[in-house]
């Protein structure tokens, strides 16, 4: 396993760390901040098996090199030397699960093999979100975990194709098929934590963060990439969040990027007719709203006045565990 490629910046604090990833498959170049890939090889990679052919990365630019036989480690979480927070007593960070892989992989049968991603290092459910984090952007779509899985796993039934990271405008994320009940939630949800009916859960409420949908300039749509219908062609959405690992600094959001409230980007992962959103957007709900805007919104989410626990429109209530 190659480890020489990761770069840790000295003011960097972490409270926990999962083993089995390659967060940096190249070195940190100085100038900008980009990634250098070249002369680098896949972590964990067997490449000498004829059965397996494996070809090096490309001098001219290429990201890691492909093939080869992969067995990737289990990841593990451990809390960092010396951390003494919150997050040190393991019991806290259960509380707050919502998903748990053993239920990811009563279909994956193994996260991230079936089918593969990130070549099986991203093997458990809970460790998406360091990459897959709020402020993550791409087409025009969010990038956030819980919205991009929502989105996927409810293709069927959405009426707007999901086209985050689409291989053509004849092949995405829009074509899965679920391969279980759609609104049985607890097929991948732990009980209680989908429909805010557990202390852990109504307690993160006031916490959970607005994702990013929209920054930058989107250009006009390709046979190969086709962006977000709620974004605007040409339209300068201003830069998103940036952190910088060799100084530590950060730049907050442009004032001007699009973003979703955080019940708003789970619901219309399914529920994505006008009518619905027109629905979210009535009660306090922000839908690829400017930044500003849906922060200064003082009404907030209103959505568990009828669709909290034991409310006439409960969550738990309308995804009742029946066929659709």
């Amino acid at each position: 396993m190659q480890l020489k490629c990761v770069v840790i910046p000295a003011n960097a604090s972490m409270l926990t760390g999962g083993i089995g990833y390659t967060y940096n498959l190249g070195t940190v170049n100085a100038s900008d901040s980009t990634l250098n890939f070249i002369n680098n090889n896949q972590p964990l990679t067997q490449i000498n098996l004829p059965a397996y052919p494996y070809t090096p990365n490309d001098p001219n630019g290429g990201k890691g090199g492909k093939g080869g036989l992969i067995v990737p480690a289990l990841d593990v979480w451990k809390v960092a030397t010396g951390y003494t927070g919150r997050r040190a007593d393991p019991t806290n960070g259960q509380q707050k699960l919502v998903v748990v892989t053993e239920k990811c992989d009563a279909c994956h049968v193994a996260l991230g093999v079936g089918p593969d991603f990130h070549a099986g290092q991203r093997n458990d459910a809970t460790s998406c979100n360091f990459c897959h984090r709020p402020n993550q952007t791409a087409s025009g779509w969010s990038g956030n975990q819980k919205d991009f899985v929502h989105s996927i796993h409810g293709a069927e039934k959405r009426g707007v194709r999901f086209t985050w990271h689409e291989k053509s405008n004849d092949d995405g994320y829009w074509k899965t098929t679920y391969p279980a009940v759609l609104n049985r939630c607890e097929m991948c949800h732990l009980p209680g934590t989908y429909d805010f009916s557990t202390t852990a859960m109504t307690s993160a409420l006031p916490n959970m963060l607005f994702s990013t949908a929209g920054q930058g300039t989107y250009a006009a749509n390709t046979p190969n990439s086709e962006h977000s219908p709620y974004v605007t062609e040409g339209t300068n959405y201003g830069a998103g969040f940036n952190f910088n690992p060799l100084t530590g600094a950060s730049t907050e959001a442009a004032s001007t990027t699009l973003v979703i409230s955080p019940i708003v980007a789970a619901c219309s992962a399914c529920h994505d007719s006008p009518a619905a959103i027109d629905h979210m957007q009535t009660n306090g709900g922000s839908f690829w709203r400017p930044r500003a805007e849906a922060l200064n919104d003082t009404r907030g989410e209103q959505c568990l006045i009828c669709h909290g626990p034991n409310r006439v429109a409960a969550i738990s209530l309308v995804h009742t565990d029946r066929t659709p």
